[in-house]
């Protein structure tokens, strides 16, 4: 019975050993640059973790190391799907998806159609219709980066805390209880 008592915590020590190996990472596209952060699961930024940037055919596209912060910044010629790694060492790696949609814009539903405003421009200067997506686009992605991090962070799979373990430890063990109980039935 005791060797039941033994797998079942070689068992739960390793379920915990497993998230403590996991690397929380976060990847968006701005223009023809990715940006990456990389955090451990406490929240202590990856330094110096290897990036692999893999395309669909699961080739190598990029390589690289990741600052103090667990930031790293690379730029991209072919646009296409790509799966983001950060590997810390000893273990500890982590993805990002990144989709075709996140490059085209394809992702984000279209608006309502907005016609042009052609009538008396004053301004003396007159912008291209690329010249006003890029300046958008900028705009756009740095106002909407800290909303991109707190959807990753949601996005992220619910991890079991120290609360939902010893939960279940205090479970196992009263299960146990139970059938020590009736299985020896009472002493007196």
């Amino acid at each position: 019975m005791l060797k039941y008592l033994y797998i079942s915590v070689i068992i739960l020590i390793c379920t915990q050993i497993s998230y403590a190996h996991k690397i929380t990472v976060f990847a968006w596209v701005e223009g023809n640059s990715i940006h990456i952060e990389s955090k451990f699961n406490g929240g202590r930024k990856v330094n110096k973790g290897d990036v692999s940037a893999i395309n669909k055919a699961g080739d190598i596209i990029h390589k690289g190391k990741t600052n103090s912060k667990g930031e790293y910044t690379f730029t991209i010629k072919e646009k296409s799907p790509l799966k983001i790694w950060v590997d810390a060492g000893n273990g500890h790696k982590g993805y990002w998806d990144i989709t075709q949609g996140e490059f085209d814009g394809s992702d984000i539903e279209p608006s309502h159609n907005i016609e042009p405003v052609q009538k008396n421009m004053t301004s003396e200067k007159k912008y291209e219709s690329n010249e006003i997506r890029e300046i958008v686009d900028s705009v756009v992605s740095s106002r909407l980066k800290p909303i991109q991090r707190e959807l990753a962070l949601l996005r992220k799979s619910k991890e079991p805390g120290f609360q939902d373990i010893a939960g279940g430890v205090g479970y196992i063990f009263g299960l146990m209880g139970i059938f020590l109980y009736f299985k020896y039935g009472r002493k007196e």
